[in-house]
């Protein structure tokens, strides 16, 4: 990425500090190549005063996954697992796997700076990776084929452990049950236990204190001019990294109040944003059901309907 045409806060800082030099003219009390810049007069501004303000920034990045499988599906009928109402045996496939995900973000030494106008914060170079080690088996199993009222009862099961270089584990698992009565109707019901990891920019995005354009009181605070009491409790707000003391009795010193909180002003708060190193992977448990009709009647037709349910 290329920007253009942002002006460098530090060389206005130097451009306006300028001094008499020589035959009256004005010049810079950095010296160097800095050009004094005129603000006083209209039309005043050179290409040259310009040229010196103007600033380039830069910045590349790139994500990259690498993902190494094996795994292996054997028939267990060979070994003599077969159900006494079935002719298929149960099928197991079992293997390994290793992935490993890269962030990399340079901003150049301009960018780096924070010296860019209409930029809250300096950008900050990244360049983190996570690997995860994991294990699955998943099982295949006919219970009942071919009976009267029962053309197919098959259970379905699967575990994964996953062992992540941040230091944290977590498993997942599964029960899928089918039920075909009929040829033209099979009925279904699953139950999972799921995870979703963090990822390289939830965990390592470097915290920035910015406006935020959403957040325009601050729950920690009074409101009022400090006469109503602070939207959130004591608890809550010291799950920011706000103190006991700060807070007080949540009303503030002008009505006899203990919080020392300051609200936001003019509608905007400050927000410090960023990722969290200490982020474990979110857990779900999920319910399944559903019908599956195929008429033999119309063989065109396939119809589907699923409810699904999670905590």
């Amino acid at each position: 990425q290329l920007y253009r045409g942002y002006l460098n806060t530090a060389a206005i800082d130097s451009a306006l500090q300028v001094t008499s030099g020589p035959s009256g003219r004005p010049v810079c009390i950095n010296g160097g190549s800095c050009v004094p810049y005129d603000i006083f007069g209209t039309g005043a501004v050179t290409p040259q005063q310009l040229a010196y303000l103007y600033t380039v920034g830069t910045d590349s990045g790139a994500n990259s996954e690498q993902t190494v499988e094996a795994d292996i599906t054997g028939r267990l009928a060979r070994y003599g697992l077969v159900a006494p109402w079935a002719h298929d045996g149960a099928v197991l496939n079992a293997g390994g796997e290793r992935r490993t995900d890269t962030l990399r973000f340079t901003p150049d030494a301009v960018e780096r700076s924070g010296d860019m106008s209409g930029w809250d914060t300096a950008l900050v170079a990244l360049d983190e990776r996570v690997s995860v080690n994991e294990g699955f088996a998943e099982i295949r199993a006919p219970i009942v084929q071919d009976r009267p009222l029962v053309r197919e009862l098959t259970l379905d099961a699967g575990y994964r452990y996953s062992d992540y270089s941040t230091g944290k584990t977590t498993n997942t698992y599964k029960f899928d049950l089918q039920f075909a009565p009929l040829p033209d109707v099979r009925l279904r019901a699953s139950y999972d236990r799921v995870i979703r990891a963090p990822n390289l920019i939830e965990l390592y995005t470097p915290l920035s204190y910015g406006f935020s354009s959403t957040v325009v009181v601050d729950p920690c605070a009074p409101t009022n001019g400090g006469a109503t009491h602070a939207a959130a409790s004591l608890a809550e707000c010291m799950h920011t990294g706000l103190s006991a003391a700060q807070y007080g009795n949540g009303i503030g010193p002008a009505y006899g109040g203990t919080d020392m909180v300051a609200q936001c002003s003019d509608a905007r708060c400050g927000v410090v944003a960023g990722g969290n190193p200490a982020l474990v992977p979110e857990t779900a448990y999920t319910w399944s059901t559903g019908v599956v009709m195929t008429p033999t009647t119309i063989p065109t037709l396939s119809a589907t309907e699923i409810g699904r349910a999670h905590v």
